[in-house]
């Protein structure tokens, strides 16, 4: 396949989301082979799990279906359950790219946030049950995989399907649109009308909470490439149970994609106008460390009653927006929180050294630019701070001239 930032790789669950959705189709879409998947899978503590891909037939479409079969004798004590450093023992203990740990790894915590949330434990703590199990431990390495081949920028969704009805789970009967599932899927457009049975499992939702989507409505256009389409082990009357994955090139002559980090969040606003500056100080500084918090600004307004406040703008990421919300309540004195659902378009950058000094290097349309980083510039006054990063320039911009020749 061409380079994976080519694509705009799109999304449209009509059945819904699995795991096993996702990798049947992008297997549909050519987007890798069997042999480079066992030779992926052999090289982690999963080798010995074989696996095949079928054609199958539902509601009048044909799509692609897996069959997963687990070796007993090589996976007798860890077929079922595992706590979530088990879980992350089988990207650790691979030979995998440390991309690919790295997103094994995300996939996984953002489950594991997602269900302590729901039990009301910290995620160090939770014990995987039905994503705990080694047919699930298997998909998200195979979403690993996969991601990690195609990007994990460029991706839009169309609306997901929602569940309705009940489903049988280790802890008893729970709502067919999970708990850890409604919490993944903050800010996902859903399709009007609701559907019988689980649509989207944890692990489908896991997917599409670290993939981070944007609409459909917001794709720039681009001519298709590649199709694929994944089916799901459930039989379903009123519609294909089938995710179908396109591949877009992009039309624009192969100019480089600035928006290619572009992503959904939310905003998070509030006023406070009775807290001492010290208690508010303590709570902003907390908030600012907060897990999925992006950013965090505050300045003076002049509010009720002509009265000075303070307003707070938070951007956070939209898996965590609501525990940063009970965070806002339990730190500052605010009872009221505003709430919405932006896009913003970050551009490509990275750390590097340069004369043992950090510095960040970021892409920008009309060319790279270079800055050291503001911890390297403690202790000097203006004129210091200056002249180092003119010097630090000079290095870059002479190193990009002599690799240009």
């Amino acid at each position: 396949m061409p380079h994976q930032h080519t694509y705009s790789k799109i999304l449209n669950p009509l059945g819904g989301i699995s795991g096993d959705m996702f990798l049947c189709a992008a297997y549909s879409a050519q987007v890798f082979t069997v042999d480079e998947l066992m030779e992926f899978i052999n090289t982690s503590p999963l080798h010995g799990i074989s696996f095949s891909f079928s054609e199958k037939t539902t509601v009048g479409i044909s799509a692609t279906q897996l069959k997963l079969d687990v070796n007993e004798e090589d996976h007798s004590e860890d077929h079922h359950h595992h706590h979530i450093d088990e879980v992350l023992d089988y990207a650790r203990k691979s030979d995998w790219t440390q991309n690919q740990k790295d997103i094994y790894a995300a996939i996984f915590s953002i489950l594991a946030d997602a269900e302590a949330r729901v039990h009301g434990i910290t995620p160090e703590l939770i014990h995987f049950h039905e994503v705990g199990s080694l047919d699930s431990i298997f998909d998200i390495a195979a979403a690993s995989f996969i991601i990690d081949r195609l990007g994990d920028s460029n991706w839009f969704y169309h609306p997901l399907p929602l569940s309705v009805g009940t489903i049988s789970m280790s802890h008893g009967e729970y709502p067919a649109f999970a708990p850890a599932v409604r919490l993944l899927l903050h800010g996902f457009d859903f399709a009007p009308g609701v559907n019988a049975g689980e649509c989207i499992t944890p692990t489908g939702a896991a997917i599409l909470s670290y993939l981070k989507p944007d609409k459909i409505n917001n794709w720039q256009g681009g001519t298709l490439r590649y199709s694929g389409s994944g089916m799901g082990t459930r039989e379903r009357k009123d519609r294909p149970n089938v995710l179908f994955l396109d591949l877009f090139e992009d039309d624009r002559g192969g100019m480089p994609d600035y928006n290619e980090l572009a992503e959904y969040i939310q905003e998070i606003c509030f006023e406070v106008d009775d807290m001492t500056s010290e208690s508010l100080a303590l709570g902003l500084e907390s908030l600012r460390k907060a897990p999925g918090v992006i950013d965090l600004v505050s300045y003076s307004v002049l509010g009720k009653k002509a009265r000075i406040a303070i307003s707070v703008r938070l951007i956070v990421e939209s898996a965590k927006v609501e525990h940063v919300c009970c965070l806002c309540f339990d730190l500052t004195s605010t009872i009221g929180i505003r709430l919405r659902g932006v896009s913003r378009q970050v551009l490509k950058r990275k750390m590097d050294t340069i004369a043992d000094l950090p510095v960040k290097i970021i892409n920008r349309p009309s060319g790279t630019t270079v800055k050291p980083e503001s911890d390297a510039l403690i202790g000097l006054n203006f004129r210091e701070s200056e002249v180092l990063t003119s010097k630090i320039k000079t290095m870059f911009y002479d190193k990009e001239d002599r690799n240009d020749v």
